[in-house]
């Protein structure tokens, strides 16, 4: 058995496995949109478990700085009393402790007595909490026209200048203007944007002119190779049919970390080193 980080070629075998085990018929439990969310915060701490290259488990942790969680640890029927579940908390556990969390908790319906026997063979304990929630409204999704006009007004705060946002800008401005005068927009605006939240600007914080520029070069070429066959209406759209351009580390596959982090590459275009940029349209 195997358990490493999930990868995004794992999505379909993690939907199929928790539609098995997990009740998703309230329409706030949307499987997809919790991987999404996790994807965000701490993607490192979602465990994949594997047999024979065959996705049979799955578990996320949290940590907070206070208290780390565990989530969603789902093993599939035809694998369950392999050790499995116990192999996966252990590495969740494992992880949380490397982050110096003092305690876990957790919370399992009460009508599931196969989970909790589980948690108690691993030392959890039933403690005397009451257990409350509260759902919170999702935001209202800026249109495109909204976004673009609150990056030009430098008014996004700064939690919410994510680099999906970032990547929604670019494909705004290179679906409207040549390559040049959209990259010229992309960083002004990025450095008007980052002006006005106060970010600090330092070797590794606020603006980077390469990482700028490569990933209008990946943007636009996506854009040339692939708007005919997967036409995307909306910044949205885009981000979610060419998910790959949404991993900062994507650049990962074009520089060495020297290159990356030389001093020349945040004031000026550096060159990669590893494979060459796509070309943008003409």
């Amino acid at each position: 058995m195997l358990i490493r980080p999930f990868t995004e070629s794992d999505r379909p075998a993690v939907l199929a496995l928790w539609s098995l085990t997990f009740d998703y018929t309230s329409s706030h439990n949307n499987p997809n949109d919790a991987i999404n969310r996790k994807l965000v915060v701490h993607p490192e701490l979602f465990f994949i478990a594997e047999i024979d290259n065959q996705l049979v488990g799955t578990a996320m942790a949290g940590y907070d700085g206070h208290r780390g969680w565990l989530y969603s640890v789902a093993v599939h029927p035809n694998h369950r009393r392999q050790k499995i579940a116990t192999a996966l908390v252990h590495e969740a556990e494992a992880a949380l402790r490397a982050r110096n969390c003092p305690k876990i908790n957790l919370q399992t319906m009460p009508n599931n007595p196969d989970a909790i026997a589980l948690y108690k063979s691993l030392g959890y304990s039933t403690e005397n909490r009451t257990s409350m929630g509260k759902r919170l409204s999702p935001p209202v999704p800026l249109t495109d026209s909204e976004l673009l006009a609150a990056f030009e007004s430098q008014s996004i705060p700064r939690p919410d200048w994510t680099h999906r946002a970032h990547v929604k800008i670019a494909y705004l401005y290179l679906t409207k203007l040549p390559f040049e005068q959209a990259l010229e927009k992309i960083r002004t605006g990025i450095q008007k944007l980052n002006a006005a939240n106060k970010v600090e600007e330092s070797p590794t914080s606020g603006y980077n002119e390469t990482t700028t520029v490569a990933f209008a070069h990946l943007i636009a070429a996506t854009l040339a190779a692939y708007s005919k066959t997967f036409p995307t209406p909306t910044a949205d759209a885009f981000c979610d049919t060419h998910r790959h351009l949404l991993s900062p580390t994507i650049l990962r596959l074009f520089y060495s970390p020297e290159r990356r982090m030389h001093p020349n590459a945040k004031h000026k275009f550096v060159e990669p080193d590893l494979t060459p940029l796509p070309k943008p349209p003409a």
